[in-house]
């Protein structure tokens, strides 16, 4: 399989993960963009793990990297028993994006469902 291509992963802040939800998307984050394929995983929900390939995993991370804020902040987080859902913004080059993420508590950790970041048009 090919490696994702070797460059230097950018640094990442992350600031509002007080909470537990919010520490684990966290850590999933700083794995996506740091490239930790093994430390990524921990992080997703078993349902993503099971429709990820090598190949996929590989494009993510090397999309993440290029394109996704580096300096995220989560801003709002919502739990309603096993799920919760977070809302945060971002900036990367002074660009603005916006984030929802679907997180799931699995085997008593909360794990990545999904997240999606958009690019605000203003």
């Amino acid at each position: 399989m090919d490696e994702p291509k070797k460059v230097e992963p950018p640094t990442v802040e992350i600031q509002g993960d007080n909470d537990p939800p919010s520490k684990a998307y966290a850590a999933y984050y700083r794995a996506l963009m740091s490239g930790d394929k093994d430390e990524l995983l921990k992080h997703l929900a078993s349902e993503v793990v099971k429709q990820a390939d090598e190949k996929s995993i590989n494009m993510v991370i090397e999309l993440t990297q290029a394109m996704n804020p580096t300096t995220l902040n989560i801003i709002g987080s919502e739990v309603k028993g096993n799920e919760a859902q977070l809302k945060a913004e971002g900036f990367r080059d002074g660009a603005k994006s916006t984030g929802l993420i679907q997180m799931k508590l699995e085997g008593g950790e909360w794990k990545v469902v999904k997240d999606s970041w958009k690019g605000d048009m203003n």
